[in-house]
């Protein structure tokens, strides 16, 4: 996991209009709309911590993104691992600035987008 230190980043600055160093939690961050969305904000100019069950897609997904980006395992259907992450988000960055909240719970028995492999 990358840490605030590990970054060199400066927190909190703005450049031209852009949103430098804005803080956003992306949730459901491993691949698809939260992949995306995550690489946009990125480059325009925010920190996104990528929220998410699978800490190895995560992973993957922060290397793709950039240093601009950190892991945070987190199940939005557990109300103590939700608490953990605002926690991390506060310990490490002091606020949050923006929501993308893309996680979601299936019903019993669905399959869950991030488990269904890319066939093409």
């Amino acid at each position: 996991m990358s840490s605030v230190a590990d970054s060199g980043t400066s927190v909190g600055s703005k450049k031209q209009g852009e949103y430098l160093n804005k803080i956003a939690l992306i949730t459901g961050a491993g691949g698809g709309i939260g992949f995306a969305v995550a690489s946009i904000l990125v480059k325009d100019g925010y920190i996104v911590v990528l929220g998410g069950r699978k800490p190895s897609r995560l992973e993957r997904a922060r290397q793709k993104i950039g240093d601009k980006a950190f892991v945070l395992e987190m199940d939005v259907a557990e109300p103590k691992s939700i608490r953990k992450g605002f926690d991390y988000i506060s310990d490490n960055f002091g606020r949050l600035d923006l929501l993308f909240n893309n996680a979601g719970t299936g019903v019993p028995g669905s399959i869950m987008l991030e488990d269904i492999k890319n066939s093409d």
